[in-house]
């Protein structure tokens, strides 16, 4: 007698699903872990079990949630490229004022040089001369 072919393991992606399955399948229907996580490899995978009309359902719930939360994501980006297309002239005209405050910053301190007064003391002797001495 043959074995029967093993299964191919779960991609990433089904093993996220799955957890997620399971989690569910156990808050919301009161399974335990392992019942649960079996229920949903077999809705994953097309195969029968004791709660596979259960896990199915709530796939089916899951998928379509994700479909809505996609679809909110979506219009949140595009009102968020809509509004950020409108703030576009003023950034580029910011850009530029700075742009050309750089430049003219750039000018002027290559134009005047710093002069750097030359030391005539050595670092440690003080500006101001010797500290007064004092008296009794």
């Amino acid at each position: 007698m043959d074995a029967p072919e093993p299964e191919p393991p779960m991609s990433t992606y089904e093993l996220i699903i799955r957890g997620a399955l399971a989690r569910r399948l156990a808050d919301r229907h009161g399974l335990d872990p392992v019942h649960a996580h079996l229920a949903a490899v077999c809705a994953l995978r097309g195969t029968d079990s004791e709660y596979a009309r259960l896990a199915g359902e709530e796939l089916q719930q899951m998928q379509e949630e994700i479909r809505a939360n996609r679809a909110q994501l979506a219009r949140l980006f595009t009102q968020f490229g809509e509004q950020i297309a409108c703030l576009a002239p003023q950034v580029s005209a910011a850009a530029a004022r700075l742009s050309r405050s750089f430049e003219r910053l750039a000018a002027h301190t290559a134009s005047s040089p710093q002069s750097v007064p030359r030391r005539r003391r050595p670092a440690w002797q003080s500006p101001y001369g010797p500290a007064p001495t004092r008296r009794r």
